[in-house]
């Protein structure tokens, strides 16, 4: 994890118009790229902050409305596990979703208490699968392979994950532009089949250090 300290001004719409609230915190939150630190505490998590710390000692916190500035004084990364591996989305709240969308910069998922819960639910797994598993999820060709899209009564298409789970593994994300063409897959053969076909058959044929040296002929010359 990555534990900050934070301190700025947010806005609010209060009986006397726009008012401005001083807030400091110091939080955790997934790992991710230096200049994307800002930019997800500024959208993912001050909302998030605010209100729980207005649940404490609301009489102090004021509703959020939107940031004025916020300003970064440390930043460090832990020893602390993001906790999220093995974990099924359909079943996270707010926090732990935004967490997944922080954790793999996942900026098609919406910001936070923008959408009911199960759509938001839905929106972390389908970008998960597009951006981390790469998965074409867009086209309407790409839907039809997919069992969790469907089309209702006027033909639209929609999201439909229910009665699957959807459990988190330990993988790095990949590029958008890794994104493969698949067969008619469900959710559950998505997300236990990390393998190319070829994988183990490369690993198999893998060169080693000295093997690459030698064939490149580059193999170092005994002492003497």
């Amino acid at each position: 994890m990555l534990k900050v300290s934070v301190s700025g001004e947010y806005i609010t719409e209060g009986q006397l118009g726009r008012e401005r609230t001083h807030y400091e915190f110091i939080k955790e939150i997934p790992e991710v790229p230096d200049n994307w630190i800002l930019s997800m505490i500024k959208s993912r998590y001050l909302p998030m902050w605010v209100a729980e710390a207005r649940k404490k000692t609301s009489t102090k916190w004021k509703p959020f409305h939107e940031v004025k500035s916020c300003h970064i004084s440390d930043y460090k990364i832990t020893d602390t596990s993001d906790g999220l591996v093995g974990k099924d989305v359909f079943e996270m709240e707010e926090k732990e979703l935004q967490d997944v969308a922080a954790k793999y910069l996942l900026t098609e998922v919406p910001i936070p208490y923008t959408v009911p819960l199960k759509e938001l639910r839905d929106r972390v797994a389908l970008a998960y699968l597009k951006y981390v598993k790469g998965v074409k999820v867009d086209n309407n060709e790409d839907k039809e392979k997919l069992a969790f899209f469907r089309k209702n009564g006027v033909g639209e298409w929609i999201l439909d994950f229910s009665g699957d789970s959807f459990i988190l593994e330990d993988i790095e994300p990949k590029k958008e532009n890794e994104q493969k063409t698949i067969e008619k897959k469900t959710l559950s053969e998505l997300l236990n089949n990390n393998k190319e076909p070829d994988d183990d058959k490369k690993e198999e044929g893998k060169l080693t250090e000295e093997e690459l040296k030698a064939s490149l002929g580059q193999a170092e010359t005994p002492p003497q």
